[in-house]
């Protein structure tokens, strides 16, 4: 199994599984969880990697206990911030080219109006 994850602001900690066939090919799609969803991260191991119960609980102990905070102390924390960071400018760049849009769109309407 490979884990991947990062959190965000307004969805939480989202975790992405990709399961592992024994031959070492994946066994399709990564599987993405959420932790604001209505699924504890245990019963997603359970139904959707079939894990075993006691092991998909001790799973996502280690997962969203030890696991997650050595991430954040590895450089987890700061990769967090440039994505947060990012989001915030691509959010402010494209709010500004649409109201630069409408703006220019209200100057045609206004000019055809006034010169009709």
């Amino acid at each position: 199994m490979e884990f991947g994850w990062y959190e965000q602001r307004w969805v939480g900690l989202r975790i992405g599984v990709t399961a592992y066939r024994e031959n070492g090919w994946d066994e399709g799609e990564r599987e993405t969880w959420e932790s604001r969803g209505e699924q504890t991260l245990a019963d997603f191991l359970v139904s959707v990697i079939r894990l075993p119960v006691l092991e998909a609980n001790e799973l996502a102990i280690q997962i969203e206990g030890p696991w997650r905070e050595e991430w954040l102390r590895d450089g987890g924390s700061d990769y967090l911030r440039s994505i947060h960071r990012f989001g915030m400018w691509t959010m402010l760049g494209v709010s500004v080219v649409l109201l630069l849009a409408l703006t220019g769109v209200a100057l045609l309407v206004w000019l055809v109006v006034t010169l009709i």
